[in-house]
């Protein structure tokens, strides 16, 4: 786990984290300002802004070991939802 912030003119954080459990995490970022807290949701397609109205981003994490089978490698699955 390594957090840390960089940059001249522009400021940019980042993370390092290695989830061990495999499943869907959910999270969001808080900063502690002088002014307040605030948040950073997601707002859309995973575009963050400070807005308490926005969904948590979403991390998914797969099992180490997980193994594509044979026959599915170098496929194209299609996933179709008929409007009505």
């Amino acid at each position: 786990f390594w957090a840390g912030m960089c940059g001249d003119y522009h400021e940019y954080w980042e993370l390092h984290f290695s989830a061990t459990t495999p499943g869907l995490y959910f999270y969001h970022f808080e900063l502690d300002t002088p002014w307040g807290k605030s948040l950073i949701m997601n707002t859309g397609n995973g575009i963050g802004d400070f807005s308490a109205q926005g969904n948590e981003f979403q991390q998914t994490v797969y099992d180490k070991n997980f193994k594509t089978p044979d026959f599915l490698k170098g496929g194209i699955i299609y996933q179709i939802f008929p409007d009505r």
